[in-house]
């Protein structure tokens, strides 16, 4: 567990992200907290900078599913454990967690999220200085530089919706999800501001998409776990996820053929890398979780036809001791 993990002694802003998330939770809702919280989590993920890493890494799991080939492993909430998740991702690339988030923590994470897409829309049009309710988007600006997603209308970075942050986070970590990240890294775990966020996505004008690895501009040295959650049933009317699933070793050649960037893989290429293991196209329910990490080959699921909208949310953490040079981390 997480808290057996060797951490420092002393860690203020830890204890204090601690304090005030339980208050919020108690009691309701703080402006001024909400919008504190991510700059307590970057400090607190500062005093982690030094952690030493797990060695060996990876570490060795079993293959919980050795019937499985050629298709996803797929388990319920009450399977989520290290020996579980890791091993599938190790051998399979991925695993799907049917139903990770009940209908009521997909009700009131979705409507979260829907709030905060409206009050940034609200900034954009109302004037400086207009009264409002607390609003739900706060652009979470600290004084050291990062790379980010700002900009992009379709999504939010999760430490721009501090409210969200805390509801989200709180529900990962009831499920057991922060503790059994922790215990596959073997170091408390921190996310990124650049790489978590709230998305939406309706079919683009390109009906078909490239393939790619987060790993291809994260690196390979890093040690990461993306939970990737739809809000919304996705797969048969909205865009779900493709992905070849086993755990591929390196970084798949880039640019070449018919892809359309220098940093994806063309579709023909990603069939005929799959092999005997041919790409999978997921129907999901709302609630339906994945777990992966940065070398699987996957892009968005798109078919011609296709007229709904995917709300997710895309969540990216990683090991203290390897996280991405240009990433900016917080303590979860």
């Amino acid at each position: 567990m997480v808290d057996d993990i060797a951490v420092p002694a002393i860690d203020g802003p830890w204890d204090r992200v601690l304090e005030l998330t339980g208050s919020l939770l108690a009691g309701g809702r703080d402006a001024e907290v909400e919008a504190e919280l991510p700059h307590l989590r970057l400090a607190a993920a500062e005093m982690l900078r030094d952690t030493v890493g797990r060695a060996p890494w990876p570490p060795r799991y079993e293959d919980p599913f050795p019937d499985v080939r050629g298709a996803l492993p797929e388990i319920g909430p009450e399977e989520l454990t290290a020996d579980v998740v890791v091993g599938g991702i190790l051998h399979h690339g991925a695993i799907l967690v049917r139903g990770m988030l009940g209908p009521d923590d997909v009700d009131r994470v979705g409507r979260e999220m829907d709030l905060t897409f409206e009050s940034r829309l609200a900034a954009d049009e109302e004037p400086a200085g207009a009264e409002e309710e607390p609003p739900w988007w706060v652009p979470f600006r600290p004084v050291q530089k990062t790379v980010g997603q700002r900009g992009k209308p379709h999504l939010i970075r999760v430490v721009d919706a501090p409210r969200v942050l805390a509801d989200a986070l709180d529900t990962y970590r009831r499920l057991g999800l922060i503790d059994l990240i922790g215990d596959y890294f073997g170091e408390p775990p921190v996310f990124t501001a650049n790489k978590s966020v709230l998305r939406y996505l309706e079919v683009p004008p390109a009906v078909f998409t490239d393939f790619h690895q987060d790993g291809r501009f994260m690196g390979t040295d890093v040690r990461a776990l993306n939970v990737w959650v739809t809000l919304t049933d996705c797969g048969t009317d909205a865009p779900s996820l493709d992905l070849i699933p086993r755990r591929e070793q390196d970084i798949a050649p880039t640019g070449n053929g018919t892809s359309g960037f220098d940093w994806t893989i063309a579709a023909t290429e990603a069939d005929e890398m799959a092999g005997d293991t041919p790409v999978v196209h997921l129907d999901l329910r709302a609630g339906d979780g994945l777990l992966f990490d940065h070398m699987l080959v996957h892009r968005s699921g798109v078919r011609a036809g296709m007229t709904g909208m995917r709300k997710a949310i895309e969540w990216w953490f990683f090991a203290p001791s390897h996280v991405p040079w240009k990433y900016q981390p917080l303590r979860a």
